[in-house]
């Protein structure tokens, strides 16, 4: 489960409210990986609706990069 109640929540737990190092960054990964690592259908569904959102937003190249042994 995840610790956050509502989804704005979530949002606020996983933006950067300040610079912070590399850890500081990945340690937001914390807060959700768990609740999707090994589900394929919420990671096909993050991956479609990023890029919906993307073209939504008028992107025509972006590269995104995934963990595998993150999602496994």
């Amino acid at each position: 489960p995840l610790k956050a109640k509502t989804a704005s929540e979530l949002k606020h737990n996983i933006i950067l409210h300040e610079p912070a190092t590399l850890t500081g960054f990945l340690e937001k990964f914390n807060e959700y990986m768990h609740v999707v690592a090994g589900d394929r259908e919420a990671i096909k569904r993050i991956a479609y609706e990023f890029v919906e959102d993307k073209a939504k937003e008028g992107v025509i190249y972006v590269e995104v990069r995934y963990s595998p042994h993150l999602l496994a």
